[in-house]
C-alpha cells in the first residue's frame, strides 16, 4: 500500500537533511499515537529491518550551502508498505498530527495538511523498466567498520545488492531470488545528506527483472539499504 501525505512549510528554507526531518516527523507521531509500534520500531537497542520505504518530492529547488530552498511550500512525501497493518498504522499515527505545526529550520515549521491512502497496483510480467524516486542506496555494513557504499557503476555492487536483498526479504515469505537482476538503463552517481553524512547513491532508470512476486513485492517495500530513509523507492515507468 502507498501513503501519499501533502506536507506544508512556513517559509521557503529547509535544512539540507531533509530525510532526517522526515523521518524525525513520523517518529514523533508513532510516540505520540501508537508508542507501542515505536518502541517496536526504533525503541533502545533495535536494529531490525523497518518494513517501508519513502520518497519526498519537493519538484525543484536550489540547494545552498546550508539548506535547500522550494520553489513551493508545498511537498509530497510518500511511504510505501508491503504490510497492510503497519501501512494503517502509520497513517493512522500521521492522522493524529494532521495540521500541527512541527519544528523544521531556523524558526520554519512544518505541517501535514492532507494525507490519503492507496491501494498496490498488481503489475504483470518478469521484467520492468523502474526510475527510482528516491536514488538506491547499497552499503556494506560491517559492525565496527566503516561503511562501504557503492554507487551503480562500481564493481561489488550487485553482489552487495543481494546481500542486502537476502536480509531485506527474510521475513517476507519469499526464499527464492531466482533470476532477479538490476541493470542501468540512464543513471548518474548522486550524493546525499543524512543525518550528518554524505551518502553514495544512485539515480535514474533501471531494468528489474525477477519473479513477478518478487518484482511486486520490491515495488511496496523499495529495494537496498537505508529505505525508510527516504532511498530505494521506485516506480515502475515500462
Amino acid at each position: 500500500m502507498k501513503i501519499m501525505a501533502t506536507i506544508e512549510a512556513d517559509g521557503n528554507e529547509l535544512n539540507l537533511d531533509y530525510r532526517r526531518l522526515m523521518l524525525s516527523f513520523l517518529k514523533n507521531a508513532l510516540q505520540k499515537n501508537n508508542p507501542e509500534l515505536y518502541n517496536n520500531m526504533y525503541g533502545d537497542g533495535v536494529t531490525k529491518e523497518k518494513n517501508f520505504a519513502a520518497d519526498i518530492r519537493m519538484g525543484y529547488v536550489k540547494y545552498l550551502s546550508d539548506c535547500i530552498q522550494l520553489t513551493n511550500n508545498e511537498f509530497v512525501w510518500e511511504i510505501v508498505t508491503p504490510d497492510l497493518l503497519l501501512g494503517i498504522d502509520i497513517y493512522n499515527a500521521l492522522l493524529g498530527v494532521r495540521n500541527i505545526d512541527y519544528p523544521a529550520y531556523k524558526g520554519n515549521k512544518i505541517r501535514l495538511k492532507k494525507i490519503r491512502m492507496e491501494n498496490h497496483k498488481h503489475y504483470d510480467g518478469n521484467s520492468v523498466l523502474i526510475r527510482f524516486c528516491s536514488g538506491i542506496c547499497v552499503r556494506k555494513h560491517i559492525k565496527g567498520e566503516k561503511d562501504k557504499y557503492f554507487f551503480f557503476d562500481e564493481e561489488g555492487f550487485f553482489e552487495q545488492l543481494l546481500c542486502n536483498l537476502k536480509i531485506q526479504l527474510k521475513d517476507s515469505g519469499i526464499n527464492d531470488l531466482g533470476d532477479f537482476g538490476l541493470e542501468a538503463v540512464e543513471a548518474k552517481r548522486v550524493y546525499s545528506k543524512t543525518f550528518g553524512i554524505i551518502i553514495p547513491n544512485s539515480v535514474g532508470r533501471f531494468r528489474l527483472t525477477g519473479s513477478n512476486e518478487l518484482i511486486n513485492y520490491l515495488c511496496q517495500a523499495g529495494i537496498g539499504s537505508r529505505r525508510n530513509n527516504a532511498f530505494g523507492m521506485f516506480e515502475i515507468i515500462g
